[in-house]
């Protein structure tokens, strides 16, 4: 749970409480979290301020522009401004998107981002090459993969290079994704990694991931055949499952604060 998601809950208990000490306790606690979320934006933007001044010390040695970035990222043709947009701190800057740019800037997430190396240690310490001895237990590792590729593995059930343990019960064709977009926030952000399985029953109530058409959707399972996406922000939130499509139970997920 993010300490946005602490504070608002803390702001606005579920339940009542009287008492001057519950009183105290709580403002107590809102103070300390707000200083947190304080210290967290100040770092974020910092980050994006370093990685800024090492993209001005390098571009035009490499021949880097915004747009130049944009594409080697991923991004939709003229979305130049994602780039712009993280570099001034406008965006905060997830792990994948931070691996992408010390590929094309040529540095290691040390140079701008202790945090975000602190959590792709975390991250590849679970992470291991398949070994004779492991069986369906291990999850197929797709996280920084395109879309395309994400789907296309899918579709062919076929293992990846590196696997990721997962504890509880799922089948061999289950896939560790990262979440591309803001659709189901504050639930599954941007940068959350997913757990899903292929092989798995559908729960209405439950989030899914829906691989159809080269593209990869996140959204809540609503029952025949349909699913929602949880951010009221984002327009025509219904999604229509078709018979073509790949669809995967999410069993589990990891949000970085």
């Amino acid at each position: 749970m993010s300490l946005l998601k602490i504070f608002e809950i803390v702001s606005n208990p579920p339940y009542k409480m009287y008492g001057i000490k519950y009183c105290l306790y709580t403002k107590c606690l809102r103070g300390t979290i707000l200083e947190l979320l304080i210290r967290d934006s100040v770092m974020r933007k910092e980050e994006s301020a370093k990685l800024k001044q090492i993209y001005n010390e390098k571009a035009r040695g490499m021949g880097l522009t915004y747009e130049k970035i944009a594409k080697l990222m991923g991004f939709k043709s003229g979305a130049y401004s994602s780039v712009s947009h993280m570099l001034n701190g406008i965006n905060d800057i997830n792990l994948l998107h931070a691996v992408q740019f010390c590929e094309i800037l040529q540095i290691e997430l040390r140079d701008f981002s202790p945090r975000l190396e602190s959590e792709a240690n975390r991250i590849a310490s679970q992470v291991r090459t398949p070994g004779p001895t492991q069986g369906a237990a291990d999850v197929n590792w797709l996280v920084g993969e395109s879309e395309l590729a994400i789907s296309n593995q899918i579709n062919r059930r076929t293992k990846s290079e590196r696997q990721v343990y997962w504890p509880g019960e799922h089948s061999e064709h289950t896939y560790c994704i990262e979440v591309m977009s803001e659709a189901n926030a504050p639930l599954l952000p941007s940068g959350a990694i997913c757990y899903v399985d292929f092989e798995a029953d559908l729960k209405a109530g439950k989030m899914i991931c829906v691989n159809g058409k080269d593209k990869i959707t996140f959204a809540k399972y609503l029952g025949d055949n349909l699913a929602t996406l949880l951010n009221d922000n984002f327009p025509n939130r219904t999604i229509e499952i078709n018979e073509e499509d790949s669809v995967g139970l999410v069993i589990g997920h990891q949000v970085s604060l």
